[in-house]
């Protein structure tokens, strides 16, 4: 690039300054220039280059014009592109369904989905819809983001799954799949969703017609929702089932209405699937990150008592216990109209139990034991201290003398203890609701255990139970009914000498710091930042929990914590303190309600904050919260949210719905941050999506060196780990790929290719390099790097996957299987967005973990049959993949630092294959020579970036007919959005 791009600039002066130079530029030419655009990139000197050829002393050369056109246009992948697209909005229902070992979840659900009307095309690109079924871990249908075009809603990814009449989506690929009279969805249509976890599948029907397609072997980690997206046009509405909108078909044998998945005490809505603000009345609210309440989180975890022996001086009380909870169980069933009978017989209330405790069958006899047993070793393990202090206590207790008709005709009278005046402490109180939710934990464990999962109604056949909840969401009475129980134990004990200490009640972490992946960050946009005056904003507390305001410097990061670095100054009135670079002690806390007045003043260096209108002082008695930083940049006012919480930024464009800025701010000289703006100021927010950007020199850990080739040595791209084995380091994964793809041919091209046969090579004995369609590269690990943490491969455009370890097994997949008519399979086809092996597989197990020699993996691709393999050291390795057409694969490497040194992309000439760079840049099509050029590059993944709020939304409104009817979703003002696309990204 140096050589050219002294060259360039020499020229465009030329082409300027004397036009007549024109004259002797020819054709070859312009193609040399603008394949320059493919080595660098959209590089301006080039394209003013391009600019001056077409215009000669004000006149236009049209010969010139034509020719960049035709050869830039033709695949239109060396621009930027734009595009007038719909804006797409995602809904759902609260309703979040998913499996985890030892959930007490149903597994199979269903729900329907009716259009009431929808309109082909309320503007020139057609309308959005489709219906399906989404999943929590990755479906993140931003506005205005997203692969391809933008605009992206169910289907896009590979995390969610859909059907539109038509087509299967899945990956953003659409499978043409049969049904009866096939068509796009249309009005009055009404889609069935059937989603099994067990197996795992996703089938639909159409008006009660199968569609002859499904999609199986899905990742079920994450919890899944019912999902519709939608651009202006449409209106449909959720049948969920129960109360909230009845079938209009029966759903599949064992398959459950969706509603029956909300928790005891939930309230149904239907909410957008991305949502970080609300707006009502001309005012925004900015949203916390959402908590997903599933049944799948409820696993029952009861105290282990298996490792405890109860000690000798116990046995005695486990024995008494045992006796008065017969006794105390004999008055309940005598009291409920219950005799005794030598059988048990429910209809008649007769019950062989109704016996002296002495009589009992040993097995019942040996249950109550367990039981009383159970409960002392719970009590121990739960770390009470349990003593006799008063060894007579038994000589005073007296029993209960039951009424003569509580006599039965075995001649047994329940006899109870009379343990009235035995109050317990609130110690022991506390202890007595622990017992019985350790109760209902034991319980449910042993029910899941069974094969029991939770339903609505009891239902012994199919085994679901509505007490399969946290005990926290129990009904009352099954609550008070477990709570007496164990309460009249513990009185028993007490009743009997024993003296119950509970433990020392634990600290309650009430502020248990959220992790940074739940925060959710909005700052106003840089170019508003102010570097001098007095300036004042509002911050409405609408949730009173965890959130953080205050003021930034331009450059505040998405992914730190508000106040830990030297970038923000805030104060977080959840914990009562003020932060910036640690913390300190500040203020009051707040309360849901309250109003955070935000004060900064340039001149003399300070900011002050206002809670309700009352300054807030330092401990040491300031109103000056934080004084003398460094002003050159600027600063913008910003907040951090929690999750689930809920705050306003109110920046005074209206100086008049401020609440407090006459109380405190308007006298002291202090302007509304957006005096005299006619618009509303642009807000940025943090986006959890996790994106390759091109690794910048100042890198803190990342380096990347770029080797030339040489006669013997291919050009490489090395990564090295600067920091490695320092203080600062950080041993994160690195999740690494290359700038540019390959893409695989198209179906109708491999037709072309195929009519006219591979070329037999040529009389002079040349090889015909078009005809190859395998291409190479390879994937030096250094020694040092343990093998077991690197992976080599591929990803595709639409990779978003960030996690401190990574696994093969995190990868996410989809098979869509298509039927024919009669239901038999035609096509099979395995999606996914990585394609890897991992290094130490490819050792061999026997081999130790840090090798002292590099391990070469080279990574072979067929653009035209989809084939991906792989070889190691030159050997070939079992694991291949096979690839859709059209797909577009970044070469890709995952490492776990070990050493400084970590791995190189090689670009490698073996024998009868192409080397990548020609399959990558349309300019090298058939040089066999190995090259890599500036554009390519290395990009690592960044977790979290700033993302600018549109100005406008999608106006959606939602509502719940009728129970009949379900919940509506409506959608008619069309709104639609320029976007910018990215060929090579695909995004």
């Amino acid at each position: 690039m140096e050589s050219s791009s002294g060259i360039l600039e020499v020229l465009h002066c030329i082409l300027v300054e004397s036009p007549e130079a024109l004259n002797i530029i020819q054709k070859g030419h312009i193609k040399s220039i603008i394949s320059l655009l493919y080595k660098h990139g959209r590089n301006h000197k080039i394209l003013d280059v391009l600019c001056s050829l077409c215009v000669c002393n004000g006149v236009a050369v049209r010969a010139n014009q034509n020719l960049i056109c035709d050869n830039l246009l033709p695949k239109r992948d060396l621009l930027l592109q734009t595009r007038i697209v719909n804006d797409v909005q995602s809904m759902r229902p609260n309703i979040f369904l998913g499996i985890a070992e030892g959930s007490a979840q149903y597994k199979k659900w269903y729900y329907e989905l009716v259009i009431d009307q929808v309109d082909h095309f309320v503007t020139g690109e057609p309308t959005h819809l489709r219906i399906g079924w989404a999943n929590t871990k990755g479906y993140a249908p931003y506005p205005g983001g997203g692969e391809g075009w933008g605009g992206n809603g169910v289907g896009d990814d590979l995390y969610s799954y859909s059907f539109d009449g038509l087509h299967l989506w899945s990956g953003r690929i659409p499978r043409a799949v049969a049904s009866i009279n096939q068509h796009l969805l249309n009005s009055d249509d009404v889609v069935s969703c059937c989603l099994d976890l067990g197996a795992p599948s996703m089938s639909y029907r159409i008006n009660g017609q199968p569609v002859q397609g499904m999609f199986e072997d899905f990742n079920t980690d994450g919890f899944f929702f019912p999902v519709v997206s939608f651009s202006a046009g449409v209106k449909v509405r959720f049948l969920l089932g129960g109360r909230h909108g009845d079938f209009k078909f029966l759903p599949p044998a064992g398959y459950s209405p969706c509603y029956e998945a909300l928790l005891p005490k939930e309230k149904m809505h239907v909410e957008p699937v991305k949502e970080y603000k609300r707006d009502h009345d001309g005012v925004r609210d900015l949203l916390g990150t959402t908590q997903f309440l599933s049944q799948a989180s409820f696993i029952p975890t009861p105290v282990d008592t298996s490792q405890l022996v109860l000690p000798p001086h116990l046995e005695n009380i486990r024995d008494k216990l045992a006796e008065n909870i017969h006794e105390l169980w004999g008055m309940n069933k005598i009291e409920l109209g219950w005799t005794y009978g030598k059988v048990r017989d429910d209809n008649k209330r007769q019950h062989p139990c109704l016996v002296d405790f002495s009589k009992l069958p040993e097995t019942e006899k040996n249950y109550n034991v367990q039981m009383s047993s159970e409960t002392l070793k719970t009590l121990l393990a739960l770390g009470c201290h349990v003593v006799q202090v008063n060894v007579h206590a038994e000589e005073d207790l007296k029993k209960i003398k039951l009424p003569k008709d509580y006599m039965m005709s075995n001649g047994y009278k329940p006899a109870p203890l009379e343990l009235s005046d035995v109050k317990l402490t609130l110690g022991q109180e506390i202890l007595v609701d622990k017992l019985a939710e350790n109760a209902h934990n034991v319980w449910a464990k042993d029910r899941i255990k069974q094969g029991w999962t939770y339903g609505i109604q009891q239902d012994l056949k199919s085994r679901r139970n509505p007490r399969l909840v946290p005990y926290a969401l129990l009904d009352e009475r099954t609550k008070k009914s477990n709570r007496d129980s164990l309460r009249e134990a513990i009185r028993t004990m007490v009743g009997y000498g024993y003296d119950i200490d509970p433990p020392d009640q634990e600290v309650v972490h009430a502020l248990d710091n959220e992790s940074i992946e739940t925060i959710r960050f909005f700052r106003v946009e840089q170019t508003y930042a102010v570097k001098m005056g007095k300036w004042y904003f509002e911050f409405e507390v609408l949730s009173g929990g965890d959130m953080r305001v205050g003021w930034a410097r331009p450059g505040c990061r998405p992914d730190v914590e508000l106040g830990t670095d030297d970038q923000a100054f805030v104060f977080d009135g959840y914990r009562g303190r003020r932060m910036h670079a640690g913390s300190r002690y500040f203020g009051h806390p707040w309360k849901k309600g309250d109003v955070v007045g935000c004060m900064i003043n340039m001149e003399d260096k300070s900011m002050i904050f206002t809670l309700n209108g009352e300054l807030l002082i330092t401990s040491k008695g300031s109103e000056l919260c934080f004084t003398d930083f460094e002003t050159e940049d600027g600063f913008i006012p910003v907040c951090s949210l929690g999750m689930s919480q809920i705050g306003r930024m109110n920046l005074g464009k209206d100086a008049n719905t401020f609440k407090y800025y006459t109380m405190c701010g308007l006298q002291e000289g202090f302007e509304p941050f957006a005096v005299n703006m006619n618009r509303e100021i642009t807000m940025w927010f943090s986006k959890r999506l996790p994106t390759f950007f091109n690794v910048p020199q100042d890198h803190m850990h990342i380096e990347v060196t770029r080797i030339d080739g040489t006669v013997d040595s291919p050009p490489c791209l090395k990564v090295t780990h600067k920091t490695f084995g320092t203080q600062n380091s950080n041993s994160d994964m690195v999740y690494c790929r290359l700038s540019m793809p390959v893409e695989f041919y198209s179906a109708d091209r491999l037709l072309d290719e195929s009519l006219k046969l591979s070329h037999p090579p040529k009389e002079d004995g040349s090889i015909d390099y078009g005809s190859i369609t395998t291409y190479f590269h390879s994937v030096r690990v250094f020694a040092g790097q343990d093998p077991a943490s690197v992976w080599v491969g591929w990803v595709t455009p639409d990779y978003h996957y960030y996690s401190k370890n990574f696994s093969l097994s995190k990868t996410q997949t989809v098979t869509v299987t298509l039927g024919d008519e009669r239901g038999r399979v035609h096509e099979s086809i395995q999606r996914s967005n990585c394609y890897m092996v991992c290094a130490a597989d490819v050792l061999g197990p026997s081999s130790s973990s840090r090798s002292s020699t590099d391990l070469e993996i080279g990574c072979l691709v067929d653009l035209a049959t989809g084939l991906v393999s792989f070889t190691a050291n030159g050997k070939e390795l079992p694991t291949a993949y096979q690839v859709e057409p059209n797909t577009k694969l970044f070469p890709a490497v995952f490492c776990c630092p070990t050493s400084s040194n970590l791995f190189q992309f090689e670009f490698v000439k073996i024998k009868d294959a192409m080397p990548l760079s020609s399959a990558m840049f349309r300019s090298e099509q058939r040089n066999p020579v190995p090259q890599c050029p500036p554009r390519l590059d290395v990009q690592t993944i960044v977790a979290v970036l700033w993302s600018r709020m549109p100005n406008t939304f999608l106006n959606v409104e939602t509502a719940r007919v009728s129970e009949r009817h379900g919940w509506v979703v409506q959608c008619l003002e069309p709104l639609q959005m320029m976007a910018v696309h990215i060929p090579e990204e695909n995004r």
